[in-house]
């Protein structure tokens, strides 16, 4: 297999994962428990008692750093039995059926791959007298990523760099986990004079499989050697994984880790002329935790500073499941420090949840007419599971059973992409990266989420108006 192969197939074969932030599920005026993982007080003033999540499914995947040129998922359905992804370099004549060509980008930007799969289990949420809800969620969750490597890193970039040239290869992370976790939620609302304050928190208990992470903690000076090798003049690299991937025999996930998460969130819903509310804002934190991993795990770091090393790109290369703790991990131990477990610095190591500041706005432009704004920010912390950033404008028409939303958004503040989802009755579709369904020219990632409710055959809200008629509100009259 030759090293254009191997990359692409690095960078590609991820895409078969099971988004985003499912902007679809989470924005919705009925969405009921999925609403909660973007903003855990979402059920503050929502016309339903009560919500039945069954499954939900998610996949995302996206690089700027590659892409396929004349691929998209229906050609690559199409191709499926016989699918190819090759450079264009390794074609001798007329391009092969079912063959796909992968190349690099070739612009200054800092580069990313973001990996990102979820699968929500049975889920609930019901309201008490009073304005208490309480809500359970159960949710499978792989991400991985890579964001801020540094251009100089582009294949082409660097392939063309002059032996015995020294360049700085700027500070980076990347990192990957896989991860069940089971919420409890606990929220409460209170009716103000415009319409409803409320709070929400829910409580994470995390169990933990595969994980792994790299930094390159400070500016690292490399410089190209024929042979397909490397010098360094310094360097500080801390990495670690679990190991239980990379043994002999087939692989059965185990449990690796444990630990605690927590989403915190805040809404305010503002009653006017239409029938649900004219305004809606929120604030939240979303995964504020972390997971120790104690079993079938190591850390390593790797410091040198004022010493020429002299490393093999073939080391670093070696992909081979049950070779690469053996040969790739010890072996870059003692080309740098002379000693195959000197790097190891301990059994274990802890790896921060995907946290993010979230902040909603939103208004009602005409009775089912929507627009809401949504940033998601990630938060500084290492090692992590490296969440992508999100700006979003989602203009909807939703009905009690029914919707249509169509999310434009600025992922990771670069790539503008429109979305498309639609609600019927107890299922919801949609996707945030609509074109990349139906490329044939560029295609670098795809975007797909699904979802199965019980719909909710009761809607208004059984509580009673503590103030009367609120300022710009007629009352309402309620079900009973």
């Amino acid at each position: 297999m030759n090293k254009y192969t191997s990359l692409f197939l690095l960078l590609f074969s991820a895409f078969n994962l099971f988004a985003q932030e499912q902007l679809g599920l989470r924005t919705g005026a009925y969405s009921g428990i999925n609403a909660t993982l973007l903003n855990p007080a979402a059920t503050a003033g929502m016309p339903v008692n009560w919500d039945i999540n069954l499954v939900e499914a998610a996949t995302y995947a996206h690089t700027n750093y590659a892409f396929i040129q004349n691929g998209g998922l229906l050609a690559f359905w199409k191709a499926r039995d016989s699918l190819i992804v090759d450079a264009l370099q390794n074609i001798d004549g007329s391009l092969p059926a079912n063959t796909f060509l992968g190349d690099f980008n070739t612009n200054k930007q800092k580069k990313y791959i973001g990996l990102l799969s979820a699968i929500t289990g049975p889920s609930f949420f019901f309201r008490l007298p009073g304005g208490t809800s309480l809500g359970f969620t159960s949710r499978l969750r792989f991400m991985a990523g890579a964001y801020g490597l540094p251009s100089v890193l582009d294949y082409y970039t660097l392939d063309a760099k002059p032996f015995y040239e020294n360049f700085v290869v700027k500070p980076f992370h990347s990192s990957l986990m896989a991860w069940n976790e089971w919420s409890l939620l606990l929220g409460h609302s209170w009716e103000t004079y415009y319409g409803f304050f409320g709070f929400g928190i829910s409580g994470k208990r995390l169990q933990a499989y595969e994980a792994a992470y790299f930094s390159n903690l400070s500016p690292t000076t490399i410089a190209k050697l024929p042979g397909d090798s490397l010098t360094s003049l310094s360097a500080d690299l801390t990495y670690g994984l679990t190991t239980t991937a990379f043994g002999s025999g087939d692989y059965h996930p185990k449990q690796t880790g444990t630990g605690w998460g927590l989403d915190l969130g805040v809404q305010w819903t503002i009653e006017g002329q239409y029938e649900l509310y004219d305004w809606k804002f929120g604030v939240a934190l979303l995964d504020l935790g972390r997971v120790q991993f104690s079993q079938n795990s190591q850390a390593h770091r790797v410091q040198i500073k004022g010493k020429t090393l002299l490393i093999d790109k073939d080391t670093l290369a070696n992909f081979q499941r049950t070779e690469f703790l053996e040969t790739t991990i010890r072996g870059f131990s003692e080309q740098v420090l002379q000693d195959r477990n000197a790097s190891l610095v301990n059994r274990g190591f802890e790896m921060w949840l995907p946290a993010a500041l979230s902040l909603q706005a939103e208004v009602c432009l005409y009775d089912g007419f929507f627009i809401q704004a949504q940033l998601v920010q990630r938060l500084p912390l290492h090692p992590a599971v490296v969440r992508g950033n999100l700006l979003a404008l989602t203009p909807r028409y939703e009905q009690k059973y029914w919707g249509i939303w169509l999310p434009l958004s600025l992922y990771n503040y670069k790539e503008l992409q429109l979305g498309l989802a639609l609600k019927a009755g107890p299922l919801t579709l949609g996707t945030e990266r609509l074109a990349s369904l139906f490329s044939t020219k560029r295609w670098d990632g795809l975007d797909l989420y699904a979802a199965l409710k019980v719909p909710p055959f009761h809607i208004n809200t059984t509580r009673k108006l503590k103030t009367g008629h609120r300022r710009g509100k007629a009352p309402r009259c309620y079900e009973f």
